[in-house]
C-alpha cells in the first residue's frame, strides 16, 4: 500500500518532480502542434514553421547529446 503521506511530503517539497528529459518535453510540444487544426492559410503556415523550428531543435539535441 503506497504510503501517501510520504508522497504528500515529497509533492509540497517539490522533491517528487521527475528529471524529464528536453527529448521528452519536444515530443509533447510536437504531438500538441500536430492536434493543432488549422482554420486557415496563415495559421497553417504559422503551424508548419513551428514544426520546422521543433525538428531544427530536435536535431540540434540530438548533436548536443552525441557530444556528451
Amino acid at each position: 500500500m503506497p504510503d501517501f503521506n510520504e508522497i504528500t511530503r515529497k509533492f509540497l517539497l517539490g522533491e517528487s518532480k521527475e528529471g524529464y528529459s528536453v527529448q521528452f518535453h519536444i515530443r509533447a510540444i510536437s504531438e500538441a502542434l500536430k492536434s493543432v487544426e488549422p482554420k486557415s492559410q496563415k495559421q497553417q503556415r504559422k503551424l508548419y514553421e513551428a514544426l520546422e523550428h521543433l525538428r531544427q531543435v530536435k536535431r540540434k539535441n540530438r548533436l548536443l547529446e552525441e557530444k556528451f
